[in-house]
C-alpha cells in the first residue's frame, strides 16, 4: 500500500511539473520581444512613442521566429539633425522634418537589437516620433 501511495504521489508531482512546463513553454514562445519589462507578442512585436532628450535607445531581443525583418522608424520633429542606427551600424541622418527607417533581417539565433537616435551635434537634444516593428 505504501508503495502504491509513493508511486501515485510521484505521478501527481510529475503531472503537475509537466503542466507547469507546458504553460511556461507556451508563454516563452508567444512572448519573445521584451521592452521596459513589458512582454510583447512575438508575431505582432511593435512599439512606438515620442522622445525629447539627448539620446533615445530601444532594445529588443529577437530572432526569425518573431518575423523576417526588424524595422526602426523615426520622424525628426526638431530643428537638429538626427542620426539613427541599429546596433551601431546602418547609420542614417534625418534633417529637421524628415522621416525615415532602417531595418535588419532577423537570424535564427536570438540577438539583442539596439535602436539609437541621437543628435548629430553633440550636446543637442532630439525631438522625435519613433516606432519599431517586426514584419514577416
Amino acid at each position: 500500500m505504501k508503495k502504491i501511495s509513493k508511486i501515485l504521489g510521484a505521478g501527481l508531482a510529475l503531472g503537475f511539473l509537466t503542466a507547469v512546463l507546458i504553460v511556461f513553454s507556451f508563454t516563452m514562445t508567444n512572448h519573445i520581444g521584451v521592452d521596459d519589462e513589458q512582454m510583447l507578442s512575438a508575431r505582432s512585436m511593435s512599439d512606438d512613442g515620442t522622445f525629447t532628450g539627448y539620446k533615445f535607445t530601444h532594445e529588443a531581443v529577437l530572432n526569425d521566429r518573431n518575423g523576417a525583418t526588424f524595422n526602426f522608424y523615426v520622424k525628426n520633429n526638431g530643428t537638429t539633425d538626427v542620426e539613427i542606427s541599429m546596433n551601431g551600424a546602418q547609420k542614417t541622418t534625418l534633417v529637421a522634418g524628415q522621416d525615415g527607417f532602417i531595418s535588419e533581417t532577423l537570424g535564427s539565433l536570438s540577438k539583442t537589437y539596439q535602436c539609437v537616435a541621437r543628435a548629430v551635434v553633440d550636446g543637442e537634444d532630439v525631438d522625435i516620433d519613433w516606432a519599431v516593428a517586426v514584419q514577416d
